[in-house]
């Protein structure tokens, strides 16, 4: 072993990496991100407020933008461990979250703007396209979750148990809430936004449900078991790293909350409990904000990891013993 690289992660608890003062930069980078966000979006509102479905299309590209650098901080940081660590497998899978998230709005982006008398075949094709994205998004959240999980089994193979406080089990009976609302919810989302499929391609609905189902049970798990992590981060000294699994748990729980508003919107809408057409469509766009917020949550994730790693202070065994030789009767 050439050094040792003690940085907080899921490998170790113990550290020999500190991070630099250089909090002004990153910090930089993280208010900019959110200035870029709502003026951008802004800009969009004020120009197509009158073409929301444009609009709605628009702010899908805007988070875009933000996962796109989530991805690339989140490869910087996992190629600053060695090869089959579990810091380095876990940044890794988390890097392509946030893209899946996008892909699975812009293919629903293609629904909508699908104009009236469009043809059954042109409907399910681009169903077909909403399918393969949202089960994408089960196989990311299943891997998210996964990777929360393997985190833990890390930490009780070192001695370490998850020691929750009462605020933790509060924002768990949260998670549990909104998850349930959101199952409790789910068939009337896909009625209202999948009313064109139920008509062109009716037989296509069971793998959208499965689909979705499976989805909320993994971004279900996503928070609970990023709850339980980032609380043992948060005991073994917090830091950077633990702001870091902290901006991932928040990415999920984001994600639960915004379908769990749209499902209860859907719900209003299929009962006949909102009419009004302004409404309705305002909601809509509504639920993409929450896309744009759950990004930017995972790219505050990644930018901690990011200057945890950039800041971090590697000592080699050589400076080591030297250390050591130095003090009295070394």
């Amino acid at each position: 072993m050439d050094s040792i690289s003690g940085n907080i992660d899921l490998d170790s608890p113990l550290s020999f990496k500190r991070p630099h003062r250089r909090l002004s930069i990153y910090s930089g980078w993280r208010l900019g991100s959110l200035a870029f966000a709502l003026i951008a979006e802004a800009v969009v509102l004020s120009l197509f407020r009158d073409n929301l479905k444009l609009a709605w299309a628009l702010t899908v590209l805007l988070a875009t933008a933000l996962a796109a650098p989530a991805l690339v901080l989140a490869v910087l940081s996992a190629r600053q461990f060695g090869r089959g660590e579990a810091s380095r497998q876990a940044w890794l899978l988390v890097a392509p979250q946030g893209l899946a998230d996008c892909a699975l709005f812009l293919a629903y982006s293609g629904l909508l703007t699908l104009a009236p008398g469009t043809s059954s075949a042109a409907i399910q094709r681009a169903a077909m396209w909403v399918l393969a994205a949202v089960t994408l998004n089960l196989v990311a959240r299943a891997v998210l979750a996964f990777v929360f999980w393997k985190g833990m089994q890390i930490y009780r193979g070192i001695g370490l148990r998850v020691q929750l406080h009462a605020r933790d089990y509060a924002a768990i009976a949260v998670l549990i809430i909104l998850l349930a609302g959101s199952v409790v919810f789910e068939k009337d989302l896909m009625r209202v936004r999948l009313a064109a499929v139920a008509t062109a391609a009716p037989d296509m609905l069971g793998w959208f449900h499965a689909a979705e189902y499976g989805w909320l049970i993994a971004l279900g798990f996503c928070s609970v078991f990023g709850v339980m992590v980032w609380r043992l981060q948060s005991e073994m000294g917090g830091g950077l790293v633990a702001k870091a699994w902290r901006g991932v748990l928040l990415y999920a729980a984001t994600m639960l909350l915004q379908f769990c508003y749209k499902a209860f919107s859907a719900f209003l809408i299929a009962h006949g409990l909102l009419t009004n057409p302004g409404i309705i469509s305002a909601q809509t766009l509504v639920g993409v904000w929450g896309l744009l917020l759950s990004e930017y949550m995972l790219l505050l994730g990644t930018s901690y990891q990011y200057e945890a790693c950039a800041g971090a202070v590697e000592f080699n065994l050589e400076d080591l013993k030297a250390i050591d030789s130095a003090q009295p009767g070394g």
